[in-house]
């Protein structure tokens, strides 16, 4: 049987959406919803693939590329932010600590279809190329979210965590991972010189500012 995205969503409806509203998840688009939470706004998408970056990242137009974001009120959005019913809805690419929810062993099924160099290149795709991979997929994404994925979007990440990340990371700074391919990272750009501030790209710079003036701001408070 043909296996298409609304059939993927009619799972995640089942399996994966009410866990989400239960956490507080109020504001919902098609595939996406945030949760606002005074200044702090966190958002989950459910990505899909239309056919030329199914073909393009060797997976079907059924399969999943689960990210999340969450933004924090010191640290500015890269791109202007649409308003929703309950608030601001920034995109996950918007925001500056953001996330991948990635499969774990046995949460997809297929072995034929789509390529087999998808799950080994792109181990972070969510790969459904039949119903019972739908299922499957779905209740794997449940089951990360209630084993890791909820306390990283609850979580409240210290400052001073950040700025070391920030200080020490050669590439994307990562602030932690599960498994081989989930993780959330800050997204600052690349660091170009380890430890000295100077030759940091902007974005690094300007975030390593933000932060550092919070802890300032909190400080003096």
């Amino acid at each position: 049987m043909a296996i298409t995205a609304s059939r993927v969503t009619t799972q995640l409806k089942r399996h994966v959406y009410p866990l989400l509203q239960d956490a507080g998840f109020e504001d919902w688009a098609s595939r996406k919803c945030w949760r606002h939470r005074g200044e702090r706004i966190e958002t989950v998408e459910f990505n899909s693939f239309n056919p030329y970056h199914a073909t393009t990242f060797g997976a079907t137009t059924a399969s999943v590329w689960l990210t999340f974001g969450i933004s924090l009120s010191y640290l500015r959005y890269r791109e202007p932010v649409s308003d929703g019913p309950n608030g601001p809805r920034p995109s996950e690419p918007s925001m500056r600590i953001r996330g991948t929810i990635a499969p774990g062993p046995g949460d997809t099924t297929s072995a034929t279809d789509p390529p087999s160099h998808a799950t080994a290149d792109r181990p972070y795709l969510w790969i459904i190329a039949s119903p019972e991979d739908a299922e499957t997929a779905a209740k794997g994404m449940a089951a990360a979210f209630t084993g890791y994925a909820l306390d990283w979007l609850d979580k409240e990440w210290p400052l001073e965590d950040l700025l070391q990340v920030l200080h020490t990371s050669q590439t994307e700074p990562v602030i932690e991972t599960h498994g081989p391919a989930s993780s959330v990272w800050l997204d600052a750009g690349l660091l170009r010189a380890a430890y000295d501030k100077s030759l940091m790209p902007p974005d690094r710079r300007q975030t390593i500012d933000e932060i550092e003036a919070e802890i300032a701001r909190r400080a003096a408070a």
